[in-house]
């Protein structure tokens, strides 16, 4: 889903519009766009067009292009907080600026909807905002990006299989009924199916044996794999 995920904390900026382009700036310099100006303006009209401060102290400035190669997070922490006419009216500490190629709007929709995901829990955010070590930063957020696949199933053997193979290349979340998986699951996850038994959920089509099962997951790791190549 994400090639690359950088992290810079605190980062040093003025206004929203000093941090906007001191971050396009810092992002063209890693290599992740090829056109800082270009990034620049694409994240400005975003923000006049609607602001994206959640609320929190967290806001998610984002564009997509044909600037950028692959799609990437950066996280800037930034020294101070800024006012960034956050919907909350809350100034903002936490900036993930979030880059996808032209023509993957779905795929930058689920990034975004990862990242919300994420952010609705308190600790995870002061988590962010105590932690000195960029890099354990960096492997955390990368986990939000692995392949998210639900499975329904009331075999516990069945999971310590799955488990077995597969943790902690995917995230899994498991139930023992469809009708506990919210749509807004399904949506953002790269696969949902059931093992052995009904999956009493009408967006969850797919119904596999566990061999079946190991094999669509084989799939979506090497499909990952290459994504990232």
């Amino acid at each position: 889903m994400v090639k690359d995920c950088l992290v810079f904390l605190d980062y040093d900026c003025d206004d929203m519009y000093d941090f906007l382009k001191s971050a396009a700036n810092t992002i063209f310099k890693s290599g992740l766009v090829q056109d800082s100006d270009a990034f620049y303006r694409a994240l400005l009209a975003r923000e006049e067009e609607i602001t994206t401060g959640v609320g929190r102290g967290v806001a998610f400035p984002h564009a997509y292009g044909d600037f950028i190669d692959y799609p990437f997070v950066c996280l800037f922490r930034t020294k101070k907080t800024l006012d960034y006419k956050s919907i909350d009216g809350e100034p903002v500490d936490l900036f993930f600026v979030i880059g996808t190629p032209t023509n993957a709007e779905e795929l930058h929709l689920k990034i975004l909807s990862r990242l919300a995901q994420n952010f609705a829990q308190g600790e995870f955010r002061e988590e962010l905002r105590i932690s000195e070590e960029a890099e354990l930063i960096r492997q955390v957020l990368l986990r939000i990006f692995q392949p998210m696949v639900n499975i329904i199933t009331n075999d516990n053997k069945i999971k310590k299989a799955i488990l077995k193979e597969f943790s902690p290349k995917i995230n899994f979340f498991f139930h023992e009924n469809g009708k506990t998986v919210e749509p807004f699951e399904i949506h953002i996850s790269d696969l949902s199916f059931a093992i052995n038994t009904e999956p009493n959920n009408r967006l969850i089509k797919k119904v596999l044996t566990l061999e079946e099962a190991q094999v669509s997951l084989r799939n979506l790791l090497n499909k990952n794999k290459e994504g990232q190549a």
